[in-house]
Order: C-alpha cells, then structure tokens, then sequence
C-alpha cells in the first residue's frame, strides 16, 4: 500500500485538491438545487426525451446541441430520480476526468511533471470549474472531449503514430454531442497537422479525412433526430 501511494502521490494529491474543490463550491461558494436558466432547458429537454415535453422547440434546440449528456443524466437519473442530482453527478465525473487529463495534456506539452502538476492545480481551482451554476450544466463533458482529444492530437505529433490521430478524432466525435464546443479540438488537429512535418498532400488529405469522420456521425444524428421529433 505505502509503495502504491508514493508511485501514486501525484494522482493522489491531484484528486484530494478535485476534493476539496468541490466541497468549496457546493458549501462556501453556495449549491443551490434549483434548476434555473440553462440548467431548466436541459432540464425541459430530458423530460422530452424521457416522453414528457414541455416546450418543444427549446428541448429540440437542447436535444441537438447535447445529447449525449441528456442521455447520460437520464440513465442516471433512472437510480437518483432527481435530474439536479444526476446533472450533477455526470458534471462531476466529468470533473475528475478533465482535471485528469489536462495533467497529462500538461505533461505532453512541457515534458516536466512538476510544471504539469501546479498547471493542473491552477485548473481545479478556476472559478469557472468550481462555479456551483456549471454543476447544472452540460459544461464539463465538452470540456473533458475536448481537453483528451488535444492531448491525442498533441501526442500524434509528438509520436507519428497514427493510433493518436484516429483516437483524437474519435474522442472529439464524442465530444461535439456532449457540448458542441466539445468538436473544436478538430481545429486543434488541423493546425497541429498544418505546422506538423507532413508534405502537404498528407496534411490536406488528413484534415479532410478528419473532418468528415467528426462530421459524419454528428450529421447522421441530426437527420435521425430530425425525422424523429419534426
């Protein structure tokens, strides 16, 4: 157990600071329950998906914009029956995820764990992760996406190995149906390409080729959704 926690301590220390974050948002800064603002919307746009609309054109607007978290509240919800609950569940596992992978996104790019580590640190005590009205948003999934994806891209260019290239583009595929802005780590691969030492035959054919396979099935949804609930 004392080896684990000394090849470890990083991580440890990492989540105990997630921890305590988190505990001063919910109790210093002030949780409060109520779904209000953007937070009712979402709220309005997993009723519609569970088959109980409310306002049917901001729950479609809703429902195209995030519905992988939509879908993953209302799993959750089915065990806390309670969607400021299981909102907040998924945006805190989210959290964890995003503080996690920016480390390692830190790390790819300065090549020093201790740089890495007090730039993660900076991150967990933002006021924008710890705002307690995010708890209630669809925020931290797009920004996890979109932190891992530009971590596998950075990593692609670091390494020439195509499997960070395909991960990063599958990852931001993901992450533009958590939150749109999740998709923006495509930018990101496209200019990491475009400086990377690539003849620019390959650099159009693969900013090309990952644009259609993020877009693909974002699209796809779209036109199911659309013929579903129109």
């Amino acid at each position: 157990m004392k080896d684990f926690l000394i090849k470890n301590k990083v991580y440890i220390v990492i989540a105990v600071f997630i921890l305590l974050s988190i505990f001063v948002s919910y109790y210093h800064i002030g949780y409060n329950p109520e779904l209000k603002k953007d937070a009712k919307e979402y709220y309005e746009a997993a009723s519609f998906l569970a088959n109980n609309p409310v306002n049917e054109e901001k729950q479609l607007g809703r429902v195209l914009t995030t519905p992988l978290f939509l879908y993953t509240s209302i799993f959750v919800n089915f065990f806390v029956n309670d969607y400021s609950t299981s909102f907040s569940i998924v945006n805190i596992i989210f959290y964890f995820l995003c503080i996690f992978a920016f480390y390692f996104l830190a790390l790819e790019i300065y090549k020093e764990s201790k740089v890495a580590f007090l730039s993660t640190i900076l991150v967990v005590f933002n006021f924008y992760v710890i705002d307690p009205g995010n708890a209630h948003l669809a925020d931290m999934g797009g920004w996890f996406f979109f932190i891992l994806s530009t971590f596998l891209a950075i990593r692609y260019i670091n390494t020439l190995n195509r499997k960070f290239y395909y991960l990063s583009i599958f990852f931001t595929a993901i992450g533009v149906l958590f939150k749109e802005y999740g998709g923006l780590a495509l930018c990101n691969l496209a200019l990491l390409i475009c400086i990377g030492d690539f003849p620019w035959k390959q650099k159009i054919k693969d900013i090309s080729l990952a644009t259609l396979l993020v877009l693909l099935p974002l699209l796809s949804f779209f036109q199911v959704s659309l013929r579903h609930h129109v």
